[in-house]
């Protein structure tokens, strides 16, 4: 496996150790989610592969993980739309096995069981692909291309339009036939995925809709209403007597932040 380690940067035998590595796995719990963060040293080699693999065109219908994509050019997608629905599937990379890992790289990417065994074993953290590793959400999106293709397929047959933000899914159209929906649900279940009902949206214009932390309303997108009290929050705490100089400025930067955000969106 030669040209493994020369894609990689590694030689052989530290891939091997570090292939080995699940009990130098870092466990925490943020915002009341598990992140699985792998040692940097095995980090160093799960980007390098997301970098590779980023390497591919992506589908017009991915924004996440795709460069020069973003949680906005996904919403503007349905800008134009009078029905959206969004769904989300529940617990994603833990959901995606081992075995659906060795696929991709054996079957779709036609390197040998070696090296697929590998590369598998690189990518998952105790079977399943872990929530802090930066090729997580690449390796998720491949493994379950055929699920994602059939998905786009049929949306399309049926003139909507679909997009995948990670495990973010958005169907939009002037109607959404009855079965659509219920269909995508269908596929989504028989790759033994479960989806996250609580968030799932239906919305019908003139009604904003929030897609991807942006929001539609008449045609038009903009920031939600969170990011602009966020701004406005900030502005005043910076002009606060009480706030020192290293206050000041570390409020500066998140100001900097949002505004960039809001006016990338908004134009102002």
């Amino acid at each position: 496996m030669p040209r493994l380690s020369e894609y990689l940067f590694s030689d052989l035998s530290t891939l091997k150790n570090l292939s080995r590595s699940d009990d130098r796995y870092k466990c925490r719990v943020e915002d009341s989610r598990r992140i699985e963060e792998p040692p940097e040293d095995l980090k160093q080699v799960q980007r390098r592969i997301s970098n590779l693999l980023l390497r591919i065109e992506p589908p017009a219908y991915l924004h996440t993980p795709a460069k020069k994509r973003s949680p906005i050019t996904n919403a503007r997608e349905h800008l134009d739309c009078q029905v959206i629905v969004s769904l989300d599937i529940k617990q994603y990379f833990p959901s995606i096995r081992r075995r659906k890992v060795f696929d991709f790289f054996f079957k779709t990417m036609r390197c040998s069981c070696k090296v697929s065994n590998l590369l598998a074993d690189l990518c998952v953290f105790k079977g399943r692909l872990p929530t802090g590793s930066p090729s997580s959400g690449i390796i998720a999106y491949f493994s379950l291309i055929e699920m994602w293709e059939e998905i786009h397929n049929l949306t399309l047959s049926n003139e909507c339009i679909f997009t995948l933000y990670a495990d973010d899914l958005t169907i939009s159209g002037k109607q959404i036939p009855k079965d659509l929906v219920s269909n995508v649900k269908k596929i989504i279940r028989s790759y033994e995925l479960r989806l996250n009902d609580k968030k799932e949206k239906h919305r019908r214009s003139p009604s904003p809709c929030e897609v991807t932390g942006n929001v539609i309303k008449d045609g038009v997108l903009k920031a939600p209403n969170r990011k602009h009290k966020k701004r406005h929050e900030l502005h005043n705490a910076m002009r606060s007597k009480s706030c020192s100089v290293e206050e000041r400025e570390k409020l500066l930067e998140s100001h900097r932040g949002i505004d960039s955000y809001i006016k990338s969106i908004e134009g102002q």
